[in-house]
């Protein structure tokens, strides 16, 4: 386990899940799984890998028992991670306002913020792909669109280019680099 939390911020369809469950299952990184009140998309067999999903009852739980650390609004559902999940974890991804949040409060690990910057075509299609509708993609790039619209590349610790036709492997190696070197600057 690293002794930093890497948050990964990105637009829908940037590729984070992908980049991030990579890392996990090649270099042995753990994650958050955040709960979400969002429906699992039956034809994402990896999207039990990314998120614990839950109700509102449990988050009105987590909430009274002031377990959640991090937590956001976002296309109509409520995600959130408890303290537990992100002391044990090494990346999570997580939204704009999400990791605001975070840096403002939690101070159990050193944050490193990562953006993944992916054009927004590439991100239509892999939203497509993924079996969003063509109202859904819309919704997601108008949101996408305000969140990040004050936010400038001197808020990232590291920038992940990651377009259509970038070898997954190498994007990976490359990150594990930085981490690295993140790693042994804090030793």
């Amino acid at each position: 386990m690293t002794k930093n939390l890497y948050c990964v911020v990105g637009e829908s369809g940037a590729g984070k899940d992908v980049l991030i469950n990579y890392m996990c299952k090649r270099y042995g990184y753990t994650k958050v799984a955040s709960y979400t009140t969002r429906s699992i998309r039956t034809d994402d067999e990896n999207d039990i890998l990314n998120h614990t999903f839950s109700n509102v009852k449990q988050y009105q739980q987590d909430k009274e028992n002031n377990e959640i650390i991090a937590e956001t609004f976002f296309n109509g559902n409520l995600y959130w991670a408890t303290k537990p999940q992100v002391d044990n974890a090494d990346f999570y991804i997580i939204d704009i306002k999400g990791l605001k949040h975070l840096q403002d409060t939690y101070r159990d690990k050193k944050i490193f913020a990562m953006y993944v910057e992916t054009n927004e075509a590439t991100r239509k299609l892999r939203m497509e792909e993924r079996g969003d509708s063509e109202e859904k993609i819309e919704e997601r790039i108008k949101n996408d669109r305000e969140a990040f619209a004050d936010v400038d590349s001197q808020h990232w610790d590291c920038i992940i280019r990651n377009s259509r036709h970038s070898d997954l492997s190498v994007i990976a190696m490359k990150l594990n680099d930085v981490i690295k070197s993140f790693e042994s600057k804090e030793e």
